[in-house]
């Protein structure tokens, strides 16, 4: 986003979800969601061990079932009187038609009247799918209206279903992640995890309403300008500033100072981070590599990690060295893979008698 003094960019070119209010955290609902029933680490191990695996179609398919089943067991459980059947029959028939997308929505369509009650993943990841080429100003109408929906979806406790999904996401990230931290994914799957469940962090990591409200205020005053989805900025021929502008909107934009506030992709070859830089140009640590269309390898950005440990340039695990990550955005107060496995670091630290590791 552009204000009159800067420019302001994230990945998607919409804010992540809000956080709920205090006292309302997203493990404060009706009926907790169930636990993964079909994305569990032994069906994924199952599922790696097939001819042909494909994370996308065969892992994040099964995570898609998940977060539609939380949503739904929460709005039927939790508000009853917004569905038409009781939540045993809906399962039981949700289940078996999961996979036929037609006769899915048509069940969901009889059981649950009003349609925005109807949960659509879509929405989550890409709230401005098909926006074309449009004016400025048709789209800051669209980010604030989707703005305004988030919080009202995040707020109201008639809406809690949408933090279901969100424990879900932290749910199935957290076998995603023991997976990838003990380097049972092969690189193709492992860049695909990192890509398609940092959806989770834009959902569970957003300000909270009232930092929302003020978002919104700030563009409806004209001092914040939404720029729009696939923003790209370079540096203008004026001195000290900021060219903005995005393929789906009809102008561009300038600005004297840049903020970026992405959760950007991993790229350790351009990391700026300077113990992550020194360690690459020693040869202590790598990039992991996965094929690309045509099966040559290509850099994924990721680190290269073994059972947690980081390997250097000849494939050797540092066993003394453990990585943190990747994991959900924690909240305090709950069982997160992130505190999971900082607790298991430290125990493995504390266990360790071999001494500080010394670089030559």
């Amino acid at each position: 986003m552009l204000t009159r003094w800067s420019t302001r960019s994230s990945r998607r070119t919409v804010r992540s979800a809000t956080q709920r209010k205090s006292g309302c955290s997203a493990t404060d609902l009706a009926s907790p969601a169930p636990p993964p029933r079909h994305l569990t680490a032994e069906t994924c191990r199952a599922l790696l061990r097939g001819p042909g695996f494909d994370f996308e179609r065969d892992v994040w398919t099964l995570a898609v079932q998940e977060l539609c089943r939380a949503y739904y067991h929460e709005l039927f459980t939790a508000h009853p009187g917004r569905t038409r059947m009781d939540w045993t029959a809906f399962a039981a028939q949700y289940e078996h038609f999961v996979w036929h997308d037609d006769r899915a929505a048509k069940l969901v369509r009889a059981a649950v009247p009003d349609p925005d009650d109807h949960f659509a993943p879509d929405r989550l990841t890409d709230p401005l799918a098909g926006l074309g080429r449009v004016g400025p100003r048709m789209l800051q109408r669209r980010v604030r209206a989707h703005l305004r929906d988030s919080v009202r979806r995040r707020r109201e406790p008639r809406h809690s279903a949408h933090v279901a999904v969100v424990r879900a996401l932290r749910s199935v990230g957290g076998v995603i992640g023991e997976l990838y931290n003990g380097g049972e994914l092969p690189p193709a799957a492992a860049a695909a995890a990192l890509r398609l469940f940092s959806v989770g962090a834009f959902l569970s990591s957003g300000p909270p309403p009232l930092r929302m409200e003020q978002l919104i205020a700030l563009s409806e005053a004209g001092v914040v300008t939404f720029t729009g989805p696939g923003t790209t900025v370079t540096t203008a021929a004026a001195p000290s500033a900021f060219h903005a502008s995005s393929p789906h909107v009809r102008v561009s934009y300038t600005a004297r100072i840049l903020l970026d506030a992405r959760l950007p992709d991993p790229d350790l070859a351009r990391t700026a981070d300077p113990l992550l830089r020194s360690l690459l140009a020693a040869g202590h640590i790598s990039e992991e590599t996965a094929p690309d269309a045509s099966g040559r390898p290509r850099a994924t950005g990721a680190v290269r990690v073994r059972d947690g440990h980081p390997l250097d340039t000849a494939g050797r695990a540092h066993r003394t060295w453990y990585l943190a990550g990747p994991e959900q955005f924690p909240h305090a107060g709950t069982d997160a893979g992130f505190f999971r496995r900082n607790d298991g670091i430290a125990r493995a630290v504390l266990l360790n008698r071999s001494g500080p590791t010394r670089l030559e």
